[in-house]
């Protein structure tokens, strides 16, 4: 699933700050046994009105491991 978007909040309207955010979600699920993987890559670009200061552009990367019983919701991972 890819998602797209950009975010600007009443602070973000003020400063001029824009947020542009294009991400792919991998979600794998084991439905018997009900453990689950999924996997997230992305690329995140900020940018200001200003001089700049607040201008970057950064990709990042996560793994999230799930398990689901009727008894437990369990979730590891890690992002980057």
């Amino acid at each position: 699933m890819a998602e797209s978007g950009q975010q600007r909040d009443p602070i973000s309207a003020a400063t001029g700050l824009w947020q542009h955010r294009v991400e792919l979600n991998s979600n794998l699920i084991g439905m018997l046994s009900g453990i689950g993987v999924r996997s997230k890559f992305g690329f995140l670009a900020n940018n200001d009105n200003g001089g700049g200061f607040y201008d970057y552009n950064r990709y990042y990367a996560g793994e999230e491991l799930r398990y689901h019983s009727p008894g437990w919701n369990l979730k590891s991972g890690r992002a980057h």
